[in-house]
């Protein structure tokens, strides 16, 4: 479901992840900010985290770090990047318990570099 978790990302309109992060959140809200009751939802609960799983995405599809579940503690890692439409780099590093890993892409025209 990248394509969805994307554009849920890019969406400048409510309902959609910028929307909520453009006014400020660093949670999900319980209600949906639409721009003629702001106010009451403002005075509603604001505490559903949800940032963890688009940054779950953003590491282990789009810059495809991921432990290897039979040799765990990061000895060995999978890399399997995940591209899209509209998304031209990715930059990623993750301080794991054997040092850091990082993975980085870019494409331009028909080329792509990791």
């Amino acid at each position: 479901y990248q394509e969805v978790a994307w554009k849920a990302l890019q969406n400048e309109s409510a309902p959609s992840i910028k929307y909520l992060a453009r006014r400020g959140a660093t949670t999900f809200w319980e209600v949906w900010p639409m721009e003629a009751d702001e106010k009451e939802t403002y005075s509603r609960s604001q505490s559903h985290p949800f940032q963890a799983g688009f940054g779950s995405w953003f590491f282990s599809g789009l810059a495809g770090l991921a432990p290897d579940l039979e040799n765990p503690g990061f000895r060995t890692i999978k890399m399997e990047p995940q591209m899209m439409d509209g998304l031209d780099w990715v930059r990623c590093s993750f301080n794991s318990s054997m040092g850091e890993i990082k993975s980085s892409w870019h494409r331009s025209n028909a080329t792509f570099t990791w």
